[in-house]
């Protein structure tokens, strides 16, 4: 809980008994939250001003997992909880390869995650 009583809007993985959680740059006092729809609350005096704006995202989100990781099943393509992440929040400039995985590097740095750029890097 913060200061003025909000907390923070977190994104929960589950998959292959690891769990990871990345906070979003999203806050909520605890009446414009629907526990239940996990979702803001659009009901009452007291619902967040950009309640539905926030809801779509938190929507277009669900819709991107769901289609990357039904994409990646049907491929048969093994993935992690850090993938999907990544893939989620690394905006993708190209679709080959080798700038791509650049790109990938500049973002790991730059969030100053070296283990993993590491690894990009010695893929390359």
């Amino acid at each position: 809980m913060r200061q003025d009583g909000s907390f923070p809007i977190a994104l929960v993985l589950c998959f292959c008994q690891q769990r990871s959680i990345t906070t979003l740059d999203l806050m909520a006092l605890p009446e414009q939250w629907d526990k239940e729809f996990e979702r803001y609350s659009l009901k009452g005096a007291n619902s967040h001003p950009d309640a539905l704006k926030y809801n779509v995202y938190l929507n277009s989100l669900s819709t991107t997992l769901n289609e990357t990781i039904s994409d990646l099943t049907k491929r048969k393509i093994p993935f992690t909880n850090t993938m999907m992440i990544e893939h989620l929040f690394i905006v993708e400039k190209t679709t080959r390869l080798k700038t791509y995985i650049l790109q990938l590097i500049e973002q790991l740095e730059k969030q100053e995650r070296f283990g993993h750029a590491l690894t990009f890097v010695e893929l390359l």
